[in-house]
């Protein structure tokens, strides 16, 4: 059997050597592929029809020949051999075209049943992304939605916190003048009440400070006192202010005037 070799582009066929010996001095091919093979039948063919043109010269030829002339029964021998071979040629032929045939259609077979297993798995992958992607989705809508409530929660708290810290700055502001008010009534008063320490409007106590006591106090604190007093109580001055211009803003903001 005529070993077989891959050739790139062309599909190799196996073909028993027989099929393709010939008394036509036809070279057999030494790679049996679609192409060669189909080239190999046509060169038998073309030399068939060579012998098919010598066999109507001969024929032509012998028409006024004696039929017991024996150059005409070699002639007939030939012709009767041309024939048989033509008949032995042509059936090995069709032998060829058949088993070129089974295997061509085996190889369409195979593709096909390839083919559908390839999209019966890539089938079952889109189904399975698919899946995935709604699953994805359904979970980050999920997660939107606990995001949107948080977000509302937290809007909530802020607002609260808002309101409250308002309310604060509110009873700070209150509980400022409350206490300038009670110490001037203190101050007013008989008797020797002690006053209440006013503190600064972020709520921080005057720690570390001379303690304001009475109008004398304010009027003895050095300009670094005065001015850390005006900052804690928000009030505004000028940056050359003098000591006195301090004691007065000082006064008047704790009721001593």
């Amino acid at each position: 059997m005529q070993q077989q070799e891959f050739i790139p582009g062309e599909q190799a066929v196996e073909i028993p050597e027989d099929v393709l010996e010939n008394d036509l001095t036809v070279a057999v091919p030494e790679i049996t592929t679609v192409h060669t093979v189909a080239e190999f039948g046509q060169n038998i063919r073309n030399r068939i029809r060579q012998g098919e043109d010598i066999l109507h010269n001969v024929n032509m030829i012998t028409l006024n020949v004696n039929l017991e002339n024996p150059f005409f029964q070699a002639i007939n021998t030939l012709t009767t051999a041309v024939n048989n071979l033509n008949r032995d040629m042509g059936a090995r032929l069709d032998r060829m075209e058949n088993g070129m045939n089974t295997r061509l259609d085996a190889l369409d077979t195979r593709l096909d049943r390839m083919e559908t297993a390839i999209n019966t798995r890539l089938d079952a992958l889109d189904t399975r992304l698919d899946r995935m992607e709604t699953a994805i989705n359904t979970r980050l809508d999920a997660l939107d939605t606990r995001l949107d409530a948080l977000d509302t929660r937290l809007g909530n708290l802020e607002t609260r916190m808002n309101t409250i810290d308002k309310s604060l700055q509110n009873m700070e502001g209150l509980m400022f003048h409350a206490r300038i008010r009670e110490n001037r009534r203190r101050r007013a008063g008989p008797g020797d009440l002690p006053q209440f320490v006013v503190p600064f409007i972020q709520g921080q106590m005057p720690e570390g400070l001379p303690v304001i006591t009475s109008h004398n106090s304010i009027q003895r604190m050095r300009v670094a006192d005065l001015r850390t007093y005006l900052d804690g109580y928000g009030v505004n001055y000028a940056p050359n202010a003098r000591k006195p211009e301090l004691i007065l803003l000082l006064q008047e903001t704790l009721g001593y005037r």
